[in-house]
């Protein structure tokens, strides 16, 4: 009996699947992580400084919400040169940050010449989250298309 228990564990173990209802709810609803998510998705965050640089409140949330917008662009297209060129981490933590990720800096023309190489593919990027608080601002940026990490490496700039 015992043998026969194990064996249909074994075969309901091998049959099973995880389900893609969870693993799509997952990365639905996650804000915090940054970079690849699955071979789907690319996350970026951008989060910049609330100043006191036009007339009104609303003008200066504004213009908030853009730079930190920006400032996600570059990293998801930091994230993008990094697969493409297939650069990688030396850094052998678990608890890694987006910068021991994706270790390479790149000029305000390299990220420049990227955009444009990448543009067909960052035009599908969309914000899945925007915040602001008295100080400061953020934005969560999400590319998400089938077999992204397979284009990306091959990306011949179509």
């Amino acid at each position: 009996m015992k043998l026969y228990l194990r064996m249909w564990i074994l075969i309901l173990f091998i049959s099973c699947n995880q389900s893609s209802v969870f693993i799509v709810k997952y990365i639905d609803y996650n804000i915090q992580d940054e970079g690849f998510l699955n071979h789907n998705v690319i996350q970026t965050i951008g989060i910049s400084e609330l100043r006191n640089d036009a007339e009104d409140k609303p003008s200066m949330q504004e213009k908030c919400l853009i730079r930190a917008e920006n400032i996600a662009k570059e990293r998801l297209v930091s994230v993008m040169i990094h697969t493409h060129q297939s650069i990688r981490s030396n850094v052998k933590s678990n608890a890694k940050t987006f910068n021991e990720d994706y270790p390479e800096k790149f000029s305000k023309g390299e990220l420049i010449f990227w955009s444009l190489f990448f543009q067909p593919l960052l035009e599908k990027s969309k914000i899945v989250f925007q915040e602001i608080h008295q100080n400061s601002c953020k934005v969560v940026l999400r590319l998400q298309e089938e077999g992204l990490l397979k284009k990306i490496r091959n990306w011949k700039g179509d």
